[in-house]
């Protein structure tokens, strides 16, 4: 019943909180979250808990220092932090601005997300040889 709950408690976080969540869990037994807030710059331990448990918005300039102690992707930290902050329509913004991403592209990193559930699936040479075959131009496929 408590793993149940806490699932459940789980997918009511933001991205951000969930991956925080994970690398405090993967780092268990290397780190403690002492030492984690400690190489972040937290001022007070606590403040890692109150991320973790989506009390507070992770801000946008700590994230490469918590990426770096929780040994993650400071690319989806970021990304996950944005999500508390703005609307997935400022965000697209953002990224159209910041990238040199098509919109064709971005289109296709949106739909990869989603349809991946956030898990950022690793490229295998399966994968390569089954979008390759997609993608290759045809007549009786529709552009």
């Amino acid at each position: 019943m408590h793993v149940h709950i806490e699932r459940i408690n789980m997918q009511n976080k933001s991205r951000a909180a969930r991956k925080i969540s994970k690398q405090i869990t993967k780092l268990t037994g290397r780190k403690s979250q002492k030492d984690i807030s400690d190489q972040a710059g937290f001022s007070r331990p606590n403040v890692l808990s109150m991320l973790k448990n989506d009390v507070l918005k992770l801000p946008l300039d700590r994230v490469p220092a918590l990426a770096k102690a929780l040994e993650c992707d400071v690319g989806e930290l970021f990304s996950a932090a944005l999500e508390q902050h703005y609307n997935m329509e400022t965000i697209r913004s953002l990224r159209a601005v910041m990238t040199e991403l098509s919109a064709n592209e971005l289109e296709w990193i949106d739909f990869l997300r989603k349809a991946s559930k956030n898990s950022d699936p690793k490229m295998t040479a399966t994968r390569q040889k089954v979008l390759a075959a997609l993608l290759k131009p045809s007549e009786s496929l529709p552009r």
